[in-house]
Order: C-alpha cells, then sequence, then structure tokens
C-alpha cells in the first residue's frame, strides 16, 4: 500500500532492533515524566492547546462534529463528542503559533536523531555513512516546513540545522520514500 521499499522496511525494523540491543545494555535509561516534553502540547494537552490557540469556538465546533460522527458510525447508538485522536492532534498542530511548531520540530527532529544515532553504535554492520539516511523520511514533511520557516530556532540547534539541510539537500527523494497517507485517497489531515 506504500512506496517503501523491501530496504526500508529492513532498516526500520534493524533500527528497532539495534536501540533495542542498546536498552538491554544500558537497562536503566530515564524517560522524561508526561507534559515535560513540548510536544505534549499536540499530544496528552491538545484540547488544552486548541482551546488555549484558537478558542473555545473551535474545540466546540470539533465535539459537535465528533459527536455527528459518533452518532452515525454507531447508527444511533452512541451519543459521545468524544473526539478522535488524531483530528485533535491535528487540529492542536494547526492552532499552534509558528514558533511553538518549530520548537516542537526542532525537540522531535533532535530526538529522532538522537535515537537513530545511538542505535547506529549497536548496528555490527558499523557502515561508515549517514545513519540517518534510511530514516530521514520518517520524520513528518510538516515538521520540515515548520522548521525551515523559523531560522532562529536553527541557530541555537545544530543537530536540528544539519538534518534540514540534509533533508533539503535530497528532498525530492525523502518524499518519494513517505508513505501515501491513504490507500482510498482520504484527504491528509494536515492540509
Amino acid at each position: 500500500m506504500g512506496r517503501t521499499s523491501a530496504r526500508d522496511f529492513v532498516e526500520a525494523l534493524l533500527l528497532d532492533v539495534h536501540n533495542a540491543r542498546r536498552l538491554a545494555r544500558n537497562p536503566h535509561v530515564r524517560v522524561k515524566p508526561a507534559g515535560a516534553l513540548l510536544q505534549d502540547q499536540i499530544l496528552i494537552d491538545a484540547q488544552a492547546t486548541v482551546k488555549k490557540h484558537a478558542g473555545a469556538k473551535v474545540l466546540d465546533k470539533l465535539r459537535k462534529a465528533a459527536e455527528k460522527n459518533n452518532e452515525e458510525a454507531s447508527r444511533g447508538r452512541l451519543k459521545s463528542d468524544w473526539i478522535e485522536p488524531e483530528t485533535l492532534f491535528w487540529s492542536a498542530w494547526k492552532a499552534l503559533p509558528p514558533a511553538h511548531k518549530s520548537a516542537i520540530a526542532v525537540e522531535v527532529i533532535e530526538s529522532f536523531a538522537a535515537y537513530v544515532e545511538d542505535a547506529h553504535e549497536f548496528d555490527p554492520r558499523k557502515s561508515g555513512g549517514d545513519p540517518m539516511l534510511w530514516h530521514r523520511h520518517r520524520v513528518h514533511p510538516e515538521l520540515w516546513k515548520s522548521l525551515a520557516a523559523s531560522k532562529t530556532s536553527l541557530a541555537a540547534n545544530p543537530i536540528a540545522r544539519r538534518e534540514l539541510e540534509s533533508f533539503e539537500a535530497d528532498r525530492k527523494r525523502y518524499l518519494s520514500m513517505r508513505p501515501a497517507f491513504s490507500p482510498i485517497d482520504e484527504p491528509e489531515p494536515w492540509k
């Protein structure tokens, strides 16, 4: 269903295997508590983010649409204003100011690059090339777009700047490696 190759699939699997080997050798990795990451604004605190940056009316509109969708999907059995997580996630993302989006992009990209580089240490193939080569396309294009739009975030974040430069240098290739959002041509929720 996607445009991914067998090599891409294997590289994604090996990334997790190599990281699991790293964790087995270092079992006391500290996990950040809930709410400690900037991306929690669009994950854990999505409703509060929408309300804060887009207003209560937007959140009420999302709830009304969710109530209608839930009732239709359940053929009238379910009366709930529960908003689908993906809908809430993208609504929170759209509501954020550009500086917040850029800060989240830096956090995500730098964390992912660290994850890939940490796993690379446990890759027995020990290729001397770019560890992110087979993984850079896994970062969502909206994050690259937000990062590129904010030059101030890049000045203080050399890893994010390096990754953005690498992405932009081979943008067409990386975008071609991303799987299609929907095999039945549903609209992409971030557009």
